[in-house]
């Protein structure tokens, strides 16, 4: 099978996942028809980690950043990569976060290793630059992961862009899942024209909550051809929201915080310490830290929102 991005209220093909053995596929996620950036990004993460695919948010995991307010934390880090860099692209071609779906062979793996494998190759394929939130799911006859990438870095001042990434991302993938003993795809399955006869259009099915269609696609269908199809183009000019963001006073915003608050923002966001290293450089225990954080970034919205 073959799964599609539904992009919005209309259907048109943006990524390539095949979906057998053991596969990663990775596909970009931009603002949603009738959505803001923050409410796009916000629905996938509560998909993911509904309590009945992940056994109640046991098997979601996280880097350098909260799980239950990780949409929240993106959306800062792009207002403050605009305050810093002034760069932006229009609406329909600014890409968010950018989707990775590693599936396995049924059987082949506990739902507890998918998750390790996934965050395995997430932070390899990051390079630990990003943010990204793993969410392996249960309720299917194969056991997979949905990472959620943060398409802009911890530095706030660059994006990664799956033009450079696709290919990349398919062989980490197959190194770790070699190293762990499991199966991948091989170079003939991964190559429709080698199944040309398998690959006569048969099935066609849509998931609107998932936002994703799955099909098997006819044989003029390439994975090389859609991925060249995903080109990125250049800024044409910020938007109005940006415009307006580019006004704010960064450094007044941060004066109405204490000092506590600047201080979780400087270990996690300047020092890119993980939760458990600046809980402890801050003296806080790591449930009080993750409370305190959360409260901080409702803060941080508020004052945001004040201020547009």
């Amino acid at each position: 099978t073959v799964a599609y991005l539904l992009d919005g209220q209309n259907f048109r093909v943006v990524a390539l996942a095949v979906a057998v053995l053991s596969v990663s596929s990775i596909y970009p996620r931009k603002t949603m028809t009738n959505r803001t950036r923050l409410q796009s990004m916000a629905k996938p993460h509560k998909y993911d980690q509904k309590a009945e695919k992940t056994k109640d948010g046991e098997l979601v995991s996280s880097y350098m950043c909260s799980p239950e307010s990780a949409a929240e934390e993106f959306e800062i880090s792009k207002r403050l990569y605009y305050q810093l860099t002034g760069r932006s692209q229009p609406k329909e071609r600014d890409v968010l976060m950018y989707r990775i779906i590693q599936s396995f062979k049924p059987g082949e793996v506990t739902p507890e290793q998918a998750n390790e494998i996934a965050y395995e190759l997430a932070m390899k394929f990051t390079g630990g630059r990003h943010q990204f939130v793993v969410a392996t799911h249960t309720d299917r006859a194969h056991i997979h992961s949905h990472i959620e990438i943060n398409s802009t870095n911890l530095d706030c001042n660059g994006k990664l862009h799956i033009r450079q990434s696709a290919r990349v991302l398919q062989r980490l993938n197959d190194d770790i899942c070699r190293a762990h003993g499991l199966s991948v795809i091989t170079e003939k399955q991964r190559n429709p024209k080698a199944h040309g006869e398998a690959m006569a259009m048969k099935q066609f099915t849509c998931d609107q909550e998932a936002q994703t269609a799955t099909f098997t696609p006819s044989r003029e269908d390439s994975y090389e051809r859609l991925l060249a199809a995903k080109t990125q183009f250049p800024s044409v000019g910020p938007s109005v929201e940006e415009q307006t963001i580019a006004r704010l006073d960064m450094k007044a915003l941060m004066r109405d915080l204490t000092e506590e608050e600047r201080g979780i923002i400087w270990e996690l966001y300047y020092l890119d310490k993980s939760e458990r290293e600046a809980s402890a450089a801050l003296h806080l225990a790591k449930t009080t830290f993750r409370r305190r954080k959360k409260a901080l970034l409702e803060k941080l919205r508020n004052l945001l929102n004040e201020n547009l």
